[in-house]
């Protein structure tokens, strides 16, 4: 297919428009019609009707030409036009209803996707509606992009505080890895995640890391966050008692557009101890058509590892939980070698050496915790959910005992990822690299129908 800045195709098929139309620097703004559609013949029933494409031709009167009208998805006997109807609370059916100012975009440059302001560094400036032949809008803590169809052939790192949504009229397919991990530094929120805490203070999100407690040398280090399930306690020190893991939240069906939860802030000293990580962000990737993820195509939605303590001995603060990877469309397609990955975040060390855990990583590998200074000054920090066995998904606790002064942070736990198809059929593919899979015990991958509608 080719990919230019003019609108090319609706439902599979070419489209023109008169020369006087067509401005030099931007989309037509009449309405566009097919031109390879046949031409039509005057109706003999009033009860007829066919696609062509996804456009519908019926007849309405005996003796006058039928009437065409562009469909969201054109199917069935008789023919008639249904939609998609986007299951979480961000995207609509606005969203994917046939537009002649939106155009077909193939982003070909590692890009920044800033769910703010709708901006898409090289391709789309920052600002609602259509801009550069492709939609924005923000709505209910998630901003919504609008394409007709769109290539990714280039990597797309997503930040801002909302969650991220990409809605197209017609298909997607995904060549490069799409992160919305945030960036993963103190303190600043994944696009529709939970932030980590300060230290000796709770992380944020409904599946919140719990802070730790203690005084210099004697410090619990903080639990990391849930989300898919409960996240890891942290350990405990001398005289402080482990902490309890952040709580579970949302549902596999993923009615809110929501990322994971922020891990705990270290115990010890308020200006000195370990900061929790971000929960990983949410992104839904919609489409009436298909949706195809080849080789190197992927979605990154792990918690961010917790950051390293700043100066004094105190202990490690909790992981983020993994966020929320949505894909919805008539037929979905993963091909081998592509990844999605909703990994918890490591938690940190405990004491002034102790080191910040790790990102949640594009694999089925768990996070690993922070190092701690050992000799029983300091504690290592829990691992981070992955797929696998169902222990591994609420990641490891950080690690304690009598002899530790300055406990780690326990791991953040994983996160969600659904799948919903037309009659939950047309999936190719069972993700088997993806973190989780849909083959893991009590799995947070999950798959369903999506909702097709008749329009009237």
């Amino acid at each position: 297919m080719r990919w230019a800045v003019l609108p090319l195709l609706l439902a599979g098929c070419p489209y023109t428009a008169p020369s006087n139309n067509v401005p030099s620097d931007g989309p037509i703004d009449i309405t566009i019609v097919p031109d390879v559609l046949p031409d039509p013949e005057l109706c003999t029933d009033d009860t007829s009707s066919m696609c062509i494409g996804n456009v519908l031709r019926e007849c309405e009167t005996v003796g006058e030409l039928p009437v065409t009208t562009p469909c969201a998805i054109c199917t069935g006997a008789p023919a008639h036009c249904e939609e998609l109807v986007p299951s979480a609370d961000a995207a609509t059916t606005a969203d994917l209803a046939p537009n002649g100012l939106i155009i077909d975009t193939a982003i070909a440059a590692a890009a920044i996707a800033n769910t703010e302001d709708g901006s898409i560094s090289g391709v789309r400036p920052q600002g609602e509606g259509v801009i550069n032949g492709i939609g924005y809008r923000r709505t209910n803590g998630a901003g919504i992009w609008t394409f007709h169809e769109l290539a990714i052939n280039a990597s797309i790192n997503f930040e801002g505080n909302r969650a991220a949504v990409f809605a197209a009229n017609r298909s997607i397919v995904v060549n490069a890895v799409l992160d919305v991990r945030g960036p993963c530094s103190v303190l600043e929120p994944s696009p529709g995640g939970g932030s980590g805490g300060v230290p000796e203070q709770d992380g944020s999100g409904p599946g919140k890391g719990i802070r730790g407690a203690g005084a210099t040398n004697d410090a619990s280090g903080a639990s990391g966050a849930g989300h898919g399930v409960a996240g890891s306690g942290g350990g405990a020190s001398v005289t402080q008692t482990a902490t309890t893991g952040g709580t579970m939240h949302g549902n596999p069906e993923i009615t809110q557009l929501r990322g994971g939860s922020g891990g705990g802030g270290g115990g010890g000293e308020m200006f000195s101890a370990g900061t929790g990580g971000a929960g990983g962000g949410a992104l839904q990737l919609v489409a009436n058509d298909a949706i195809t993820f080849n080789s190197a195509g992927g979605v990154n939605a792990g918690g961010c590892g917790a950051d390293r303590n700043l100066l004094h001995d105190a202990a490690g603060g909790g992981g983020g939980a993994g966020g929320t990877i949505l894909l919805e469309s008539s037929a979905v397609t993963i091909n081998a070698g592509a990844v999605l990955a909703v990994n918890g975040g490591g938690g940190g060390g405990g004491d002034s050496a102790g080191q910040g855990g790790q990102n949640g990583q594009l694999s089925r590998t768990a996070a690993t915790g922070g190092n701690g200074t050992g000799s029983g000054i300091g504690s290592t920090g829990g691992k981070g959910g992955a797929g696998g066995a169902p222990p591994m998904f609420s990641g490891t606790a950080g690690d304690s005992g009598t002899a530790t002064l300055n406990a780690g942070g326990g791991g953040g736990a994983i996160g969600r990822i659904r799948i919903n198809t037309r009659d939950n059929a047309m999936l190719t593919g069972d993700c088997a690299t993806c973190s989780p899979n849909f083959a893991d015990a009590a799995t947070t991958a999950t798959r369903g129908a999506a909702t097709i509608q008749v329009v009237p």
